[in-house]
């Protein structure tokens, strides 16, 4: 199970602490999430256990949770004995929150997520209370490793969040770990060659497959070889001298790869090229045509020379190279799997706590917005209203649909715009369009505006996996 939020209010034996109160936008209460997304709401995992005995539970993701014997209470503060039910929900992104119902919208502006989470218990059908003078014991496990999250807690009954604390990150050794060792197994260059990687000429390719000895070439051969290789040489005359692992090696007799990309001309075949050097592993290749009228440049780096490259087949590489391939995607899955962090704390209260930060390092601007639904026979006032999700999926922002409404647009193509009808349709502002869209000359207007037409996706979502894949979000 992945847990990526907090749990509850650092209580400090000795000192308190002052908790500030910020108030839900009106438009975002919960009455705006009750639509049939709710159908598709993970459960809350159950668990029961004796109040005076405690209870104690490690996750998957490292997330420890203590809850001593006897601090369980009804309302009037009568003590709890016997056996209780446990619900504990995590929310890992927006996306989680939104279907959950739980709001994000603060009068502040965009809030960010590093996740959430909610824990309750109960006797017989009775919500029950933490005694406030004990504490819950918690180590989470998070998948978010930015500082300046602060934790919230949110009152459900008058819709408030009161903003608690910060706390310092412990960062998990293991992901490290797993993080470096993946690094090191994944395959430096992709094989066949992509288009990117190319030798400097042909004839330095011929000395390498020939030791020199060029009495015997056969053509049809070589140029079939380096096909299978996915080589490609530019007929380029570079004379440098170049250090590559410790030695020095001669730039003609290595495989360089493009990292500007930008296409070498034609007419460089008749140049001659320099190499500068930039930094360790980096040059800029500098080429004049011989009538010293044309000039190309770009940066390039060296990846392997062409003795190492031809010293075993074609075959060989292709099958160490997806070997590589399919070791760095499983350790891939583990890692994304794996907690990036720990925050250790205490909880004294039930409920839902939330990591929360404004957005204010993306570039904004406050866009004069109208929303027009197609293909739907829903009026705007069926509507939960418009929901804009930052690309990363930790920013949400509510916003009613009205004739024109100021919303906060961010300088990201991978953004999404979107609604539901109360068949859990979803209206989505196409992402084609989103990326056509050209945020600098919003820049340049005294009072940007824009038409935003949402369009009725074919799949009706019947899981959170299927809502990603129709936002067309990673998971």
């Amino acid at each position: 199970m992945r847990l990526t939020a907090v749990l509850g209010v650092l209580i400090l034996t000795v000192l308190g602490f002052w908790a500030c109160q910020y108030s839900i936008e009106e438009e975002v209460g919960n009455i705006t999430f009750q639509t049939s997304l709710k159908s598709i709401n993970p459960q809350a995992t159950p668990f029961t256990f004796i109040a005076e005995q405690g209870f104690t539970h490690e996750f998957a993701s490292g997330t420890e949770i203590q809850i001593p014997g006897g601090i369980l209470m009804k309302e009037n503060g009568e003590l709890v004995n016997g056996e209780v039910d446990l619900s504990i929900q995590e929310f890992q992104d927006a996306i989680d929150l939104l279907v959950g119902g739980v709001p994000m919208n603060l009068n502040e502006g965009m809030a960010r997520t590093a996740g959430a989470f909610k824990i309750e218990a109960s006797q017989n059908g009775e919500q029950l209370l933490l005694d406030p003078t004990k504490n819950i014991e918690v180590r989470l496990a998070c998948y978010e490793k930015e500082e300046g999250y602060s934790l919230y807690f949110l009152n459900e009954k008058d819709d408030t969040l009161d903003s608690l604390f910060q706390i310092k990150l412990e960062m998990n050794e293991d992901h490290i770990q797993l993080e470096r060792s993946i690094k090191r197994m994944k395959p430096w260059i992709k094989f066949p060659l992509s288009s990117d990687h190319f030798a400097f000429s042909y004839k330095g390719i011929l000395d390498v497959i020939y030791n020199k000895d060029l009495t015997n070439v056969s053509h049809q051969m070589t140029q079939k070889k380096m096909e299978q290789y996915g080589l490609r040489w530019s007929s380029l005359n570079v004379e440098s001298v170049i250090e590559y692992k410790g030695k020095q090696e001669l730039a003609a007799t290595m495989v360089w790869r493009n990292i500007s990309r930008k296409p070498l001309p034609d007419w460089i075949k008749e140049g001659k090229g320099s190499l500068e050097k930039i930094k360790k592993n980096r040059y800029r290749l500098i080429v004049q045509d011989s009538s010293g009228t044309k000039n190309f440049s770009t940066q390039i780096e060296p990846v392997i020379s062409l003795n190492e490259l031809f010293s075993v087949g074609p075959g060989y590489w292709k099958k160490n190279y997806e070997s590589k391939i399919e070791k760095t995607k499983l350790g891939g899955l583990e890692l994304h799997e794996m907690a990036s962090a720990f925050r250790s704390f205490r909880v004294n209260r039930f409920g839902v706590y939330n990591w929360l930060k404004f957005t204010d390092e993306i570039p904004a601007i406050e866009l004069s917005a109208q929303f027009k639904m197609l293909n739907t026979d829903f009026k705007n006032t069926d509507l939960p209203g418009i929901f804009y999700l930052t690309s990363d999926r930790k920013g949400l922002r509510h916003y009613p649909i009205s004739s024109r409404q100021i919303i906060q647009f961010f300088d990201d193509p991978n953004d999404r715009i979107f609604s539901f009808t109360p068949d859990r349709e979803v209206l989505l502002f196409p992402t084609d369009r989103m990326s056509a869209i050209d945020f600098d000359q919003f820049k340049k207007m005294n009072q940007p505006s824009f038409i935003f037409k949402l369009e009725k996706q074919k799949q009706v979502p019947a899981s959170m996996e299927e809502l990603r894949k129709v936002l067309k979000v990673e998971p």
